[in-house]
């Protein structure tokens, strides 16, 4: 059975990269658009690792990591959070907040493929 992989992004088109190039490599991939959709997918879910962009609709991606930290189910899933606004500031509120790696936008698909690994 292939790991599962939570992507969260509010741009559809990023989702769909994402997850098309995730699956080409084996894994099984759940997608949300909005803070509220992901934190409900990663408690059904209980996904191996969560993609997070920081800025969302219905909960940016620090409210949703912080939620996810307080619910016994889902505190240790490994986060991989991304943003392409106010880089360097936005690293350190999300390694702060309870991410264990940073990327900034645009992803480059072979640096996360191993970070993920």
């Amino acid at each position: 059975m292939s790991q599962k992989i939570l992507v969260v992004d509010d741009d559809a088109d990023i989702r769909m990269l994402l997850s098309r190039f995730l699956k080409e490599k084996g894994y099984a991939i759940v997608i949300a658009g909005d803070g509220m959709t992901a934190i409900d997918s990663a408690r059904k879910e209980k996904p191996a690792l969560i993609i997070l962009d920081l800025v969302l609709p219905m909960g940016d991606g620090f409210t949703v990591m912080q939620r996810l930290k307080q619910i016994p189910a889902t505190a240790e899933i490994p986060i991989i959070a991304f943003s392409g606004k106010d880089v360097e500031a936005q690293r350190q509120r999300a390694l702060k907040a309870g991410a264990n790696i940073f990327m900034s936008k645009p992803i480059k698909t072979d640096v996360l493929l191993s970070e993920i690994q």
